[in-house]
């Protein structure tokens, strides 16, 4: 099997961008930004050593490939990707405070009539869950605002009327109580 290594000096990464852009070589990132591309299936997760960044094609890769990655190298600017596994449990922790404060809320743990067992916020947040894992995931907080705030119109979603109820002194309803809690820094 033929296989062909590439090596990038540290001088060549973001060699397309302002040197106040750069930042060095951030190997997750830059994972990442080789897998979101064509050449994902033909390269190996890239290797950092002390003055170069090496990259391993498992096959001859065409003058195509070897253009995409020139390009990736020397746009990377060395900024940590916007997840990383630390960030993701770090929302976790965020949105279980939400929950638990949701729990200890004397309107929001109201049973549910359709669920036995189980308060609305539970059967909500549940309903809701691939949207919430998306947020904890990516710290992209816009869909699951936009998920919420649509549950909060509709008048044929069943927590319709759990989403629209006041829940203080202030008069907000429950959809805003939830989105007035998650973080809108990707970051935090």
């Amino acid at each position: 099997m033929k296989y062909k290594i590439i090596s990038y000096s540290l001088d060549e990464v973001g060699a397309n961008l302002l040197s106040s852009e750069r930042n060095g070589v951030n190997e997750e990132h830059l994972k990442i930004e080789i897998k979101a591309s064509p050449i994902n299936d033909f390269v190996e997760p890239p290797k950092l050593f002390d003055n170069e960044v090496q990259m391993k094609f498992s096959e001859q890769p065409s003058a195509e490939h070897e253009t995409l990655l020139d390009g990736i190298i020397a746009n990377h600017d060395g900024k940590p990707a916007r997840t990383t596994k630390k960030l993701q449990e770090e929302r976790e922790l965020v949105f279980s405070v939400l929950v638990n404060m949701a729990h200890a809320h004397p309107l929001l743990k109201i049973e549910n009539p359709g669920i036995t067992g189980q308060d609305q916020i539970t059967g909500y947040l549940t309903s809701i869950d691939n949207w919430v894992n998306a947020w904890k995931r990516d710290g992209n907080h816009a869909p699951l605002i936009a998920k919420i705030s649509a549950d909060a119109v509709d008048l044929t979603n069943p927590y319709n009327q759990f989403l629209n109820q006041t829940v203080d002194f202030e008069g907000n309803k429950t959809f805003q109580f939830l989105i007035g809690r998650i973080p809108t820094n990707p970051f935090l």
